[in-house]
């Protein structure tokens, strides 16, 4: 399968500007460049919502996040965990995708602006994570996470240590490209680094060093195709790209979800490349991904517990 001929064209023009690979980065050097890689994007056009609102939730420490309400009824809660290798991005990372996924799934969905490695390493992230979603349930009403790349691979986590703990109850998984096994030897990351299409077997080798060192190889919290079994855990929506690095890890996830009798839908979405859904409003496929997101969303929390969050 060929790229998407809009795909096409942004890697040539990215090409063109030159950004420096991430591993080639100090993690400063690099947050500057995913800046100017969003700064040199136009503006992603977003859903009519009801509200759009910065706070501070939780403790210890307090996460800031932005919430995004649909219009309409309120079906449930999505904490979104955006992308970046844990080391660089922001809640304006995720911000066209998160409104997005608010309006296709009829849920509020809560975007967390986590603390970043190597300042932060494991486990930092995951604990603001984990608050956010303890913040989140204790208003009512399903809870399900979701995240992109290194957000794929906080959700995730917090579905595995939700179950270690007990809770917080989480009613769903949306897993897009997600990052989950640092040994990083599948025919994706051989096949697709070379072309360097956003992201390179290089740049995931940095990211996991700087989140977590040798600690990825060996915690499932930190590398969840790590864990023993995957059984007991919520449904999955499982979304990856052709090519990209991550595709075949985020595929062997969701064949071991199924396997271990978790309802799991996998979506392989052909012409793709890492960061697809930040494409809303230029690429149909972006779109078409976040509309089969939210559709899923929308139906796994209406069957957890109906329209109980007010309008």
């Amino acid at each position: 399968m060929t790229l998407h001929p809009v795909v096409d064209a942004i890697m040539q023009a990215m090409r063109g500007v030159n950004f420096p690979a991430f591993s080639e980065c100090s993690p400063a050097e690099a947050r500057a460049a995913l800046e100017a890689m969003r700064g040199a994007a136009p503006p992603r056009p977003i859903p009519p919502l009801a509200d759009i609102r910065d706070s501070r939730v939780a403790e210890n420490p307090p996460v800031l996040v932005r919430a995004y309400l649909p219009e309409g009824a309120v079906q449930g809660t999505i904490v979104y965990m955006h992308g970046g290798g844990w080391v660089t991005g922001d809640l304006e990372t995720s911000h066209a995708p998160a409104a997005a996924l608010a309006a296709f799934s009829q849920c509020r969905v809560v975007s967390v602006d986590y603390r970043l490695a190597p300042e932060h390493p494991y486990p930092a992230a995951l604990d603001d994570v984990m608050q956010v979603i303890a913040w989140a349930a204790a208003q009512g009403g399903p809870v399900l996470v979701a995240g992109d790349s290194a957000g794929g691979n906080l959700a995730a986590a917090a579905t595995l240590r939700a179950r270690a703990t007990g809770g917080p109850a989480i009613a769903g998984q949306i897993l897009i490209y997600p990052a989950l096994d640092p040994a990083m030897e599948s025919d994706s990351h051989r096949k697709n680094s070379p072309l360097n299409y956003i992201l390179t077997t290089e740049d995931m080798r940095w990211f996991w060093t700087h989140y977590a060192g040798t600690v990825a190889h060996e915690d499932m919290l930190v590398a969840p195709s790590l864990a023993a079994t995957l059984e007991g855990l919520p449904p999955a929506f499982v979304a990856v790209a052709s090519h990209d690095v991550l595709r075949d890890e985020g595929i062997a996830y969701a064949d071991r979800l199924r396997d271990a009798g978790v309802e799991t839908e996998i979506h392989v979405y052909e012409g793709m490349v890492h960061g697809f859904v930040a494409f809303l409003g230029v690429v149909d496929t972006a779109d078409r991904a976040l509309h089969d997101m939210g559709g899923w969303a929308r139906s796994v929390a209406r069957r957890a517990a109906p329209a109980i969050l007010p309008e």
